[in-house]
């Protein structure tokens, strides 16, 4: 992890204006990093930085058909554009989440059903999903969870009979509430996996009740510097330190240390030569 970490450092530093002159009005150089700790020499930025310094934060020796551009959902703040690096960033966000996945028996080829916002199938026709083979997948439509469609959705989930599913915690949520209201007979599952939404444990509760199996979920973000999955045998999210650096803050932008103590988390991408972000701050919060 500091290796990959230096990497970042030196990657911005030999290449990128921003980190340039940041870096000089800190006094640092990525030879400042002689731990992982000394990440805390260096400066934080947040998306009013990235929005006000597009352009001097690529790196000009990644040519443009390598640029894969990226916006934030804006769930909590307006909409950032980023750049990721077409080729590596996607394929290391799925090689991660898969891996996650596999704590729960799930690996790539095995059916599953996603419900995550795609508008998918043909809706004027009653027909709210369609097969996705490359992942032997049913990507379903979650903008109609009403009780009108909802036996529909049941019906061709029953059909597809796959042993996971992939989807936001509100969109699950209404299906199972629907089955268990109307005593709708679901075979169990093995597992489904939650992103995109917190989870709470009212959600939880009814959801493996209802379909008799573990709820799993992750934590993650457009930008992709952190990617938190739960336990095997807790609902605690632990982050892969291979996927990015991750450091918690108080308000005063110290590290946070101690159990039960609350802090903001903070990311430093790897993989993303193009457009690394370092000390990015999520204006996301963890205990």
């Amino acid at each position: 992890q500091f290796e990959q970490l230096f990497m970042t450092l030196k990657a911005a530093y030999t290449a990128i204006p921003y980190y340039q002159k940041t870096f000089s009005d800190y006094g640092v150089t990525p030879e400042s990093l002689k731990s992982p700790e000394d990440i805390e020499l260096f400066p934080l930025m947040d998306k009013e930085d990235i929005k006000a310094n597009y352009n001097d934060l690529i790196n000009p020796g990644i040519p443009k058909w390598r640029h894969l551009v990226t916006t934030t959902g804006g769930s909590t703040a307006a909409p950032m554009r980023f750049l990721h690096i077409k080729g590596l960033t996607r394929s290391k966000e799925k090689a991660f989440i898969y891996k996650g996945w596999s704590r729960v028996g799930y690996y790539p080829g095995m059916k599953i059903i996603q419900l995550r916002g795609r508008s998918v199938g043909s809706p004027d026709e009653g027909v709210y999903w369609e097969y996705e083979a490359i992942q032997n997948m049913l990507e379903m439509d979650s903008n109609y969870l009403t009780p009108e469609y909802l036996p529909r959705y049941i019906e061709a989930m029953k059909k597809f009979s796959a042993q996971f599913i992939v989807a936001f915690p509100s969109s699950i949520y209404q299906i199972a509430k629907y089955i268990r209201d109307e005593k709708v007979d679901f075979p169990p599952l093995k597992a489904i996996m939650l992103a995109s939404e917190n989870v709470y444990p009212w959600q939880r509760k009814m959801i493996e009740d209802v379909f008799e199996c573990r709820i799993y979920s992750h934590y993650g973000h457009s930008e992709m510097l952190l990617l938190g999955m739960e336990a095997p045998d807790s609902h605690d999210l632990l982050f892969f330190p291979q996927y990015g650096f991750l450091e918690v803050l108080d308000q005063e932008d110290q590290p946070v240390k101690g159990v039960g103590n609350k802090g903001q988390l903070i990311g430093t991408s790897f993989h993303n030569e193009l457009m690394p972000f370092i000390r990015y701050k999520t204006k996301d919060y963890c205990e």
